[in-house]
């Protein structure tokens, strides 16, 4: 998957997910860490599905850290790879994205493929009343059927 094809926004995200990694000490990257660094940002999209969902953020927060002090410990200093699951998700995140004509992977497409893929944080997603076909009305709700066509999406 190319990089480039992630929105502006999804890549900082993704950075922020590598960031949670390399100070918590994980050998790599997970879905745990991008759900994670998806919630920080009170405004986003993300964020705004979930609570129009009736999903507690701090409640889903807590979870996600406790799924994170279960992960290995590295000591290096080095890169961190993005995890196999983590690749099957951005995988899945770009079929989302070419399935409503978006140019680029949004992080609506992110929430998508994690809910939708076999990883860590698709079980602690599904522990709350939410599925892929609740998170795409509310994203109809907010988005219309606007499609990512450029980098940065989220600032229009």
């Amino acid at each position: 998957m190319d990089p480039q094809k992630l929105t502006i926004k999804s890549q900082e995200s993704l950075m922020a997910a590598v960031d949670l990694a390399k100070n918590r000490s994980n050998p790599e990257v997970t879905s745990v860490h991008l759900l994670l660094a998806l919630l920080t940002d009170f405004n986003g999209v993300v964020v705004q599905i979930l609570k129009r969902l009736d999903v507690k953020i701090a409640e889903l927060s807590a979870k996600l850290e406790l799924q994170l002090e279960k992960l290995p410990k590295s000591d290096g200093n080095g890169d961190r790879p993005i995890s196999l699951e983590l690749k099957k998700v951005l995988e899945y995140a770009f079929k989302e994205a070419k399935s409503d004509n978006s140019e680029y992977i949004s992080r609506e497409h992110l929430l998508l493929a994690l809910l939708s893929t076999d990883c860590q944080a698709s079980y602690i997603l599904n522990s709350f009343p939410i599925n892929s076909q609740k998170v795409r009305q509310v994203l109809k709700d907010i988005r219309g059927s606007q499609a990512a066509s450029d980098p940065d999406p989220e600032s229009k």
